[in-house]
């Protein structure tokens, strides 16, 4: 199964009312998201990170990044993702401690600080991270997004179902995460149907089920333990 995330354009839905001052608040929040996901990079580098089959966390903001932040932002986001790319998260990090004392409330470099220490290894730090930038920008699918994956990876099912949730109705458009939750769903299923089989093993058809939802994905492991929620 896989789980990606990345920063990119893309169309925003706002639901609201028919009045004049909520189509302002709805232009205004529009404005505000494109500018936000603008940091979050229209190009990116895939380089993935395999969780327990899960693939998560695309590296971020590379030099597009000067389009909505200018060339100096860009030439540290290039410096940020070298170092990465050679392995370096440490000094990585350091730069971006650097970037973000000069700009704390960047989207951008927050996000990326998640996907830095997600692919570092430093997971339970990741999982804080994006959940800061969820609480600060709650309008951004791609942490919602991230945070899944992580989620899933350690079998808390229905955290990563809320955010991918979340990450849908912040852009229904967002096709990698509507893939995710597809996704999740088929994880979520084998587990039912091996309880059930448990429960049950005498009827063959449950047996019959639990191998179609395994042959969507082959290398899909069996349940040995409960989900943790």
């Amino acid at each position: 199964m896989e789980w990606l995330a990345y920063g990119r354009y893309g169309q925003t839905v706002v639901r609201g009312g028919n009045s004049a001052t909520s189509s302002r608040h709805a232009a205004a929040r529009i404005a505000r998201m494109a500018g936000l996901r603008a940091g979050l990079a229209p190009t990116i580098e895939y380089n993935t990170m395999i969780l327990h089959r899960f693939r998560a966390c695309i590296r971020a903001l590379p030099m597009a990044l000067a389009l909505a932040a200018g060339s100096a932002a860009a030439d540290v986001q290039q410096e940020i993702q070298a170092l990465a790319r050679q392995g370096n998260y440490a000094a990585a990090l350091q730069k971006l401690d650097q970037a973000e004392s000069a700009d704390p409330k960047n989207a951008a470099l927050m996000f990326q600080r998640g996907v830095l220490l997600a692919e570092s290894g430093r997971k339970d730090e990741a999982l804080a991270q994006y959940e800061r930038v969820i609480e600060q920008f709650p309008e951004l699918p791609e942490p919602y997004n991230n945070l899944a994956a992580l989620a899933a990876a350690r079998g808390q099912y229905e955290r990563a179902r809320w955010a991918l949730e979340s990450a849908l109705r912040a852009d229904p458009n967002f096709a990698l995460a509507q893939e995710n939750l597809g996704d999740l769903y088929l994880r979520m299923a084998a587990l039912a149907y091996e309880k059930a089989q448990q429960l049950a093993p005498e009827r063959q058809a449950l047996q019959k089920k639990l191998q179609q939802v395994r042959s969507l994905d082959v290398a899909l492991p069996p349940p040995t333990t409960a989900p943790k929620n």
